[in-house]
Protein backbone atom coordinates (compact mmCIF):
# COMPACT_ATOMS: atom_id res chain seq x y z
CA UNK A 1 0.00 0.00 0.00
CA UNK A 2 1.68 3.29 -1.25
CA UNK A 3 1.31 6.54 -0.01
CA UNK A 4 1.92 10.12 -1.79
CA UNK A 5 2.79 13.36 -1.22
CA UNK A 6 -0.56 14.93 -2.47
CA UNK A 7 -2.54 11.90 -0.94
CA UNK A 8 -1.65 12.65 2.33
CA UNK A 9 -3.12 16.61 2.24
CA UNK A 10 -6.60 15.11 2.19
CA UNK A 11 -6.32 12.50 4.93
CA UNK A 12 -7.17 15.44 7.28
CA UNK A 13 -10.60 15.69 5.26
CA UNK A 14 -11.73 12.11 6.38
CA UNK A 15 -10.65 12.41 9.82
CA UNK A 16 -12.15 15.82 9.97
CA UNK A 17 -15.44 14.34 8.55
CA UNK A 18 -15.48 11.36 10.95
CA UNK A 19 -14.64 14.26 14.30
CA UNK A 20 -17.65 16.95 12.64
CA UNK A 21 -19.84 13.35 12.85
CA UNK A 22 -18.98 12.40 16.41
CA UNK A 23 -19.80 16.42 17.19
CA UNK A 24 -22.98 15.80 15.28
CA UNK A 25 -24.30 13.11 17.91
CA UNK A 26 -24.48 15.50 20.50
CA UNK A 27 -28.00 16.75 18.67
CA UNK A 28 -29.49 13.11 19.75
CA UNK A 29 -28.00 13.35 23.46
CA UNK A 30 -28.04 17.05 24.10
CA UNK A 31 -29.52 19.95 21.97
CA UNK A 32 -27.29 22.26 23.91
CA UNK A 33 -24.32 20.02 23.38
CA UNK A 34 -25.28 20.04 19.64
CA UNK A 35 -25.47 24.10 19.58
CA UNK A 36 -22.21 24.60 21.38
CA UNK A 37 -20.33 22.08 19.38
CA UNK A 38 -21.83 23.65 15.83
CA UNK A 39 -22.11 27.46 17.29
CA UNK A 40 -18.02 26.76 18.16
CA UNK A 41 -17.25 25.56 14.39
CA UNK A 42 -18.95 28.56 12.51
CA UNK A 43 -17.76 30.86 15.19
CA UNK A 44 -14.15 29.46 15.01
CA UNK A 45 -14.32 29.74 10.79
CA UNK A 46 -16.13 32.66 10.65
CA UNK A 47 -12.84 34.54 12.51
CA UNK A 48 -10.35 32.79 10.84
CA UNK A 49 -11.94 33.77 7.66
CA UNK A 50 -12.61 37.53 8.45
CA UNK A 51 -12.32 38.51 12.00
CA UNK A 52 -8.53 37.94 13.47
CA UNK A 53 -5.81 40.24 11.77
CA UNK A 54 -3.23 37.08 11.92
CA UNK A 55 -2.73 33.27 13.65
CA UNK A 56 -0.77 30.33 13.66
CA UNK A 57 -2.37 26.64 12.94
CA UNK A 58 0.12 23.31 13.73
CA UNK A 59 -1.22 20.32 12.18
CA UNK A 60 0.01 16.84 12.71
CA UNK A 61 -1.42 13.58 10.95
CA UNK A 62 -0.51 9.86 11.03
CA UNK A 63 -1.73 7.10 9.20
CA UNK A 64 -0.89 3.54 10.08
CA UNK A 65 -1.76 0.28 8.21
CA UNK A 66 -2.14 -2.43 10.33
CA UNK A 67 -0.27 -1.19 13.18
CA UNK A 68 2.82 0.19 10.81
CA UNK A 69 3.42 4.04 10.17
CA UNK A 70 2.94 4.64 6.89
CA UNK A 71 2.89 8.33 6.60
CA UNK A 72 3.36 11.09 9.04
CA UNK A 73 3.33 14.68 8.03
CA UNK A 74 3.19 17.93 10.22
CA UNK A 75 2.18 21.40 9.20
CA UNK A 76 2.64 24.89 10.87
CA UNK A 77 0.41 27.13 8.79
CA UNK A 78 1.42 30.64 9.04
CA UNK A 79 -1.81 33.59 8.04
CA UNK A 80 -1.70 37.24 8.21
CA UNK A 81 -5.05 38.46 6.70
CA UNK A 82 -4.07 42.34 6.80
CA UNK A 83 -1.12 41.71 4.92
CA UNK A 84 -2.74 39.26 2.32
CA UNK A 85 0.64 36.30 3.08
CA UNK A 86 0.78 32.91 4.26
CA UNK A 87 3.87 31.29 4.90
CA UNK A 88 3.63 27.35 5.37
CA UNK A 89 6.16 24.25 6.21
CA UNK A 90 5.55 21.03 6.16
CA UNK A 91 7.30 18.01 6.99
CA UNK A 92 6.70 14.61 5.57
CA UNK A 93 8.06 11.25 5.61
CA UNK A 94 6.01 8.29 3.44
CA UNK A 95 6.90 4.78 3.31
CA UNK A 96 9.53 5.40 5.18
CA UNK A 97 11.31 7.09 3.13
CA UNK A 98 13.88 9.83 3.90
CA UNK A 99 11.95 12.80 5.28
CA UNK A 100 10.45 15.91 3.25
CA UNK A 101 10.66 19.37 4.10
CA UNK A 102 9.06 21.87 1.93
CA UNK A 103 8.17 25.94 2.65
CA UNK A 104 6.00 27.97 0.77
CA UNK A 105 5.70 31.80 0.86
CA UNK A 106 2.92 33.92 -0.58
CA UNK A 107 1.43 37.12 -0.86
CA UNK A 108 0.07 39.45 -3.37
CA UNK A 109 2.88 39.89 -5.11
CA UNK A 110 5.31 37.08 -4.93
CA UNK A 111 5.11 33.43 -4.63
CA UNK A 112 8.20 31.74 -2.64
CA UNK A 113 8.31 28.01 -3.15
CA UNK A 114 11.31 25.68 -1.62
CA UNK A 115 12.45 22.28 -3.51
CA UNK A 116 13.84 20.41 -0.64
CA UNK A 117 15.81 17.54 -3.08
CA UNK A 118 17.17 20.41 -5.49
CA UNK A 119 17.62 22.61 -2.72
CA UNK A 120 16.22 25.39 -5.07
CA UNK A 121 13.65 28.25 -3.73
CA UNK A 122 11.38 28.56 -7.17
CA UNK A 123 10.41 33.03 -7.08
CA UNK A 124 7.33 33.92 -9.11
CA UNK A 125 7.07 37.90 -9.70
CA UNK A 126 3.11 39.26 -10.12
CA UNK A 127 2.55 41.72 -12.43
CA UNK A 128 -1.04 41.63 -11.26
CA UNK A 129 -1.88 41.42 -7.77
CA UNK A 130 -2.75 38.12 -6.66
CA UNK A 131 -5.65 38.23 -5.07
CA UNK A 132 -6.18 34.79 -3.92
CA UNK A 133 -8.14 33.18 -1.04
CA UNK A 134 -6.32 32.86 2.01
CA UNK A 135 -8.52 30.78 4.27
CA UNK A 136 -12.27 29.74 3.18
CA UNK A 137 -15.27 29.07 5.47
CA UNK A 138 -16.97 26.10 4.33
CA UNK A 139 -20.03 27.52 6.46
CA UNK A 140 -20.69 29.88 3.59
CA UNK A 141 -19.86 27.85 1.01
CA UNK A 142 -23.61 27.08 -1.15
CA UNK A 143 -23.53 23.24 -0.14
CA UNK A 144 -22.94 23.69 3.75
CA UNK A 145 -26.53 23.36 4.26
CA UNK A 146 -26.55 19.91 2.60
CA UNK A 147 -23.46 18.54 4.28
CA UNK A 148 -25.66 19.38 7.61
CA UNK A 149 -28.47 17.41 6.88
CA UNK A 150 -26.33 14.12 5.64
CA UNK A 151 -24.26 15.15 9.40
CA UNK A 152 -27.45 14.78 10.75
CA UNK A 153 -29.09 11.93 9.01
CA UNK A 154 -25.55 10.07 10.00
CA UNK A 155 -25.95 9.91 13.72
CA UNK A 156 -29.21 7.74 13.69
CA UNK A 157 -30.01 6.83 16.92
CA UNK A 158 -27.31 7.24 18.82
CA UNK A 159 -27.03 8.70 22.35
CA UNK A 160 -25.12 10.15 24.99
CA UNK A 161 -22.17 10.15 22.76
CA UNK A 162 -21.03 13.59 23.67
CA UNK A 163 -19.64 14.33 26.77
CA UNK A 164 -19.52 18.31 27.29
CA UNK A 165 -17.52 19.53 30.29
CA UNK A 166 -17.35 22.91 31.69
CA UNK A 167 -14.47 24.21 33.60
CA UNK A 168 -13.62 26.77 35.79
CA UNK A 169 -11.54 29.05 33.65
CA UNK A 170 -14.64 29.37 31.21
CA UNK A 171 -13.32 27.04 28.67
CA UNK A 172 -14.97 23.86 27.50
CA UNK A 173 -14.17 20.51 26.64
CA UNK A 174 -16.19 18.41 24.07
CA UNK A 175 -15.84 14.65 23.85
CA UNK A 176 -17.22 11.83 21.80
CA UNK A 177 -16.38 7.90 21.60
CA UNK A 178 -18.27 6.04 19.53
CA UNK A 179 -17.16 2.14 18.41
CA UNK A 180 -18.16 -0.02 15.40
CA UNK A 181 -21.75 -1.83 17.15
CA UNK A 182 -22.81 2.06 17.62
CA UNK A 183 -22.00 3.45 13.97
CA UNK A 184 -25.16 3.34 11.53
CA UNK A 185 -25.21 1.83 7.86
CA UNK A 186 -25.54 4.90 6.39
CA UNK A 187 -22.39 6.44 8.23
CA UNK A 188 -20.16 3.60 7.11
CA UNK A 189 -21.64 4.23 3.17
CA UNK A 190 -20.55 7.56 3.21
CA UNK A 191 -17.09 6.81 4.28
CA UNK A 192 -16.53 3.72 1.80
CA UNK A 193 -18.03 5.66 -1.05
CA UNK A 194 -15.75 8.78 -0.05
CA UNK A 195 -12.62 6.69 0.43
CA UNK A 196 -13.20 4.99 -2.88
CA UNK A 197 -14.03 8.12 -5.27
CA UNK A 198 -10.93 10.55 -3.89
CA UNK A 199 -8.45 8.20 -2.40
CA UNK A 200 -8.87 4.56 -4.69
CA UNK A 201 -8.74 6.42 -8.32
CA UNK A 202 -5.80 5.03 -10.42
CA UNK A 203 -4.51 8.00 -13.09
CA UNK A 204 -1.36 6.15 -13.51
CA UNK A 205 0.62 7.50 -10.64
CA UNK A 206 0.73 5.22 -7.77
CA UNK A 207 2.60 7.35 -5.68
CA UNK A 208 -0.96 9.07 -5.22
CA UNK A 209 -2.67 6.20 -4.01
CA UNK A 210 -3.24 5.52 -0.31
CA UNK A 211 -5.10 2.55 -0.86
CA UNK A 212 -5.38 -0.29 -3.41
CA UNK A 213 -7.73 -0.10 -6.37
CA UNK A 214 -10.24 -2.54 -5.79
CA UNK A 215 -11.25 -2.08 -1.77
CA UNK A 216 -14.52 -4.01 -0.04
CA UNK A 217 -15.75 -4.24 3.15
CA UNK A 218 -15.09 -0.76 4.51
CA UNK A 219 -16.37 0.31 7.69
CA UNK A 220 -15.39 2.35 10.47
CA UNK A 221 -14.43 0.24 13.69
CA UNK A 222 -14.03 2.82 16.47
CA UNK A 223 -13.77 6.64 16.14
CA UNK A 224 -13.01 9.49 18.76
CA UNK A 225 -12.54 13.22 18.95
CA UNK A 226 -12.19 15.71 21.47
CA UNK A 227 -12.37 19.68 21.40
CA UNK A 228 -10.77 22.40 23.54
CA UNK A 229 -12.83 25.49 23.22
CA UNK A 230 -11.69 28.96 24.76
CA UNK A 231 -14.25 31.02 26.58
CA UNK A 232 -15.17 32.74 24.00
CA UNK A 233 -16.47 29.75 22.40
CA UNK A 234 -13.29 29.61 19.90
CA UNK A 235 -11.77 26.32 18.67
CA UNK A 236 -7.84 25.96 20.44
CA UNK A 237 -7.33 22.06 19.80
CA UNK A 238 -8.78 19.30 18.32
CA UNK A 239 -7.74 15.73 18.41
CA UNK A 240 -9.39 13.15 16.56
CA UNK A 241 -8.61 9.45 16.03
CA UNK A 242 -10.89 6.76 13.09
CA UNK A 243 -10.12 2.91 12.47
CA UNK A 244 -11.38 1.90 9.23
CA UNK A 245 -10.82 -1.57 8.04
CA UNK A 246 -11.19 -2.69 4.48
CA UNK A 247 -10.06 -5.68 1.95
CA UNK A 248 -7.72 -4.75 -0.99
CA UNK A 249 -7.93 -7.13 -3.95
CA UNK A 250 -5.77 -10.08 -2.66
CA UNK A 251 -8.41 -10.45 0.41
CA UNK A 252 -5.82 -9.19 2.81
CA UNK A 253 -7.78 -7.09 5.48
CA UNK A 254 -6.22 -3.30 6.12
CA UNK A 255 -7.34 -1.56 9.67
CA UNK A 256 -6.42 1.73 8.70
CA UNK A 257 -5.91 4.17 11.79
CA UNK A 258 -5.91 8.32 11.49
CA UNK A 259 -4.81 10.42 13.97
CA UNK A 260 -5.00 14.14 13.77
CA UNK A 261 -4.25 16.81 15.99
CA UNK A 262 -4.94 20.65 15.07
CA UNK A 263 -4.40 23.71 17.60
CA UNK A 264 -4.91 27.42 16.75
CA UNK A 265 -2.29 29.41 18.44
CA UNK A 266 -0.53 33.30 18.41
CA UNK A 267 -4.08 34.77 17.42
CA UNK A 268 -2.95 38.67 16.27
CA UNK A 269 0.79 37.91 17.63
CA UNK A 270 1.51 35.78 14.43
CA UNK A 271 4.65 37.11 12.14
CA UNK A 272 4.41 36.04 8.46
CA UNK A 273 7.56 37.66 6.82
CA UNK A 274 8.77 37.70 3.69
CA UNK A 275 12.21 35.43 3.60
CA UNK A 276 15.62 36.82 2.98
CA UNK A 277 17.10 34.64 0.16
CA UNK A 278 20.60 36.49 -0.10
CA UNK A 279 23.12 33.61 -0.90
CA UNK A 280 20.77 31.20 -1.49
CA UNK A 281 19.97 29.49 -4.63
CA UNK A 282 17.09 31.00 -6.28
CA UNK A 283 15.25 30.66 -9.68
CA UNK A 284 13.25 33.55 -10.74
CA UNK A 285 10.17 33.83 -12.92
CA UNK A 286 7.01 36.16 -13.82
CA UNK A 287 3.95 35.54 -13.91
CA UNK A 288 0.62 37.46 -14.17
CA UNK A 289 -1.12 36.95 -11.37
CA UNK A 290 -4.98 37.73 -11.20
CA UNK A 291 -5.57 39.49 -14.76
CA UNK A 292 -7.93 42.00 -15.12
CA UNK A 293 -11.01 40.55 -16.87
CA UNK A 294 -13.28 44.26 -17.45
CA UNK A 295 -16.39 44.06 -18.37
CA UNK A 296 -17.23 39.90 -17.70
CA UNK A 297 -20.41 40.28 -19.73
CA UNK A 298 -18.38 40.50 -23.08
CA UNK A 299 -18.06 36.45 -22.28
CA UNK A 300 -21.52 35.66 -22.78
CA UNK A 301 -21.61 33.42 -26.16
CA UNK A 302 -20.50 30.05 -27.62
CA UNK A 303 -17.42 28.54 -27.41
CA UNK A 304 -15.94 25.83 -29.46
CA UNK A 305 -13.03 23.42 -29.70
CA UNK A 306 -12.63 19.96 -31.99
CA UNK A 307 -12.08 16.52 -31.09
CA UNK A 308 -9.47 14.83 -32.70
CA UNK A 309 -7.61 11.78 -32.82
CA UNK A 310 -4.30 10.21 -34.78
CA UNK A 311 -5.07 8.02 -37.08
CA UNK A 312 -2.92 6.23 -39.83
CA UNK A 313 -0.39 8.76 -39.24
CA UNK A 314 -2.80 11.72 -38.94
CA UNK A 315 -5.17 13.65 -36.98
CA UNK A 316 -8.64 13.94 -38.11
CA UNK A 317 -11.26 15.80 -36.61
CA UNK A 318 -14.11 13.43 -35.14
CA UNK A 319 -16.54 15.40 -33.06
CA UNK A 320 -16.81 18.80 -31.29
CA UNK A 321 -17.03 20.55 -28.16
CA UNK A 322 -19.46 23.23 -27.42
CA UNK A 323 -18.93 25.74 -24.39
CA UNK A 324 -22.36 28.09 -23.96
CA UNK A 325 -22.06 30.86 -21.30
CA UNK A 326 -25.09 32.17 -20.40
CA UNK A 327 -24.47 34.25 -17.72
CA UNK A 328 -21.66 35.67 -15.74
CA UNK A 329 -20.81 38.66 -13.09
CA UNK A 330 -17.60 39.37 -10.68
CA UNK A 331 -18.91 36.22 -8.40
CA UNK A 332 -20.41 33.18 -10.76
CA UNK A 333 -20.71 32.20 -14.22
CA UNK A 334 -23.39 30.02 -15.51
CA UNK A 335 -23.73 27.70 -18.92
CA UNK A 336 -23.93 24.71 -20.56
CA UNK A 337 -21.25 21.94 -21.61
CA UNK A 338 -22.02 19.37 -24.81
CA UNK A 339 -20.31 17.13 -27.21
CA UNK A 340 -21.13 15.61 -30.14
CA UNK A 341 -19.38 13.26 -32.49
CA UNK A 342 -19.43 12.53 -36.35
CA UNK A 343 -21.10 9.24 -37.37
CA UNK A 344 -19.28 6.45 -36.32
CA UNK A 345 -17.02 7.37 -33.69
CA UNK A 346 -19.06 7.68 -30.95
CA UNK A 347 -17.20 4.82 -29.13
CA UNK A 348 -15.10 7.77 -28.47
CA UNK A 349 -17.41 9.55 -26.35
CA UNK A 350 -16.47 10.49 -22.80
CA UNK A 351 -18.48 10.27 -19.57
CA UNK A 352 -19.59 13.69 -19.72
CA UNK A 353 -21.95 14.49 -22.72
CA UNK A 354 -23.94 17.30 -21.56
CA UNK A 355 -23.83 19.00 -18.21
CA UNK A 356 -25.55 22.28 -17.11
CA UNK A 357 -22.76 24.34 -14.76
CA UNK A 358 -22.42 26.99 -11.64
CA UNK A 359 -18.81 28.35 -11.47
CA UNK A 360 -17.85 30.32 -8.16
CA UNK A 361 -14.92 32.54 -8.71
CA UNK A 362 -12.02 32.24 -6.77
CA UNK A 363 -9.97 34.96 -8.29
CA UNK A 364 -11.28 37.19 -10.93
CA UNK A 365 -10.28 34.82 -14.05
CA UNK A 366 -10.56 31.60 -12.01
CA UNK A 367 -13.69 29.55 -11.25
CA UNK A 368 -14.52 25.73 -10.07
CA UNK A 369 -17.24 23.76 -10.01
CA UNK A 370 -17.96 20.35 -9.35
CA UNK A 371 -19.78 17.70 -11.28
CA UNK A 372 -20.92 13.93 -11.19
CA UNK A 373 -20.17 12.34 -14.97
CA UNK A 374 -22.51 9.22 -16.56
CA UNK A 375 -20.84 6.82 -14.10
CA UNK A 376 -21.53 8.49 -11.11
CA UNK A 377 -17.94 9.77 -10.36
CA UNK A 378 -17.31 13.38 -9.18
CA UNK A 379 -14.77 15.48 -11.64
CA UNK A 380 -13.80 18.43 -10.49
CA UNK A 381 -13.62 21.32 -13.34
CA UNK A 382 -12.35 24.34 -13.72
CA UNK A 383 -12.76 27.45 -15.91
CA UNK A 384 -10.49 30.19 -17.10
CA UNK A 385 -11.18 33.33 -18.54
CA UNK A 386 -8.29 34.56 -20.89
CA UNK A 387 -7.94 38.38 -20.84
CA UNK A 388 -8.19 40.31 -23.82
CA UNK A 389 -8.96 37.13 -25.70
CA UNK A 390 -11.99 35.66 -26.81
CA UNK A 391 -11.15 32.24 -25.50
CA UNK A 392 -12.16 30.28 -22.45
CA UNK A 393 -10.00 27.69 -21.14
CA UNK A 394 -12.01 24.69 -19.80
CA UNK A 395 -12.10 21.02 -18.62
CA UNK A 396 -12.05 18.53 -16.05
CA UNK A 397 -9.06 18.35 -13.61
CA UNK A 398 -9.20 14.31 -12.87
CA UNK A 399 -10.83 13.53 -16.27
CA UNK A 400 -8.52 10.20 -17.42
CA UNK A 401 -8.54 11.88 -21.36
CA UNK A 402 -4.93 12.69 -22.04
CA UNK A 403 -5.79 14.72 -25.42
CA UNK A 404 -8.55 16.47 -24.29
CA UNK A 405 -8.33 20.26 -25.16
CA UNK A 406 -8.87 22.67 -22.77
CA UNK A 407 -8.56 26.20 -25.26
CA UNK A 408 -12.71 26.81 -26.42
CA UNK A 409 -12.75 29.63 -29.55
CA UNK A 410 -15.73 32.32 -29.72
CA UNK A 411 -17.69 31.29 -32.45
CA UNK A 412 -19.08 34.68 -34.21
CA UNK A 413 -22.03 34.63 -36.46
Amino acid sequence: MKMGKKSVMGISFMVGTLMFATTAFAEVSSKSGYDQAKDALKFSADSLSSKFQNYTINSSTIVKDNGTIITEQDNVNKYDLSKHAVENTTSETDNNRPQIESYLYRDENTNINYDNKKKVYYVSNFKNANNFEMFSNPFKAKQAGDIEEIADAAVGNLKDSVVVNVKADGTKELSGSISESQIPAIANAIVSYEIKSIYCSNNGNNNNIIFPNEISDVYVKDANEDMILNKDGLIQTITGSAEISCKDNQGKVHNLTFEALETVTNINTTKVNKPDLTGKNVQQSTDEGSMDIGDPQIYVGTYKNDIAIENNGKFIKIGERTLDITSINSKKITGKYHEEYIKGYEKYSSDVKNINFTAIFKEPDNATFQIVDAKGSKLNASLFLEPNRASIGFGFENTNDESYEWEYNRVFN
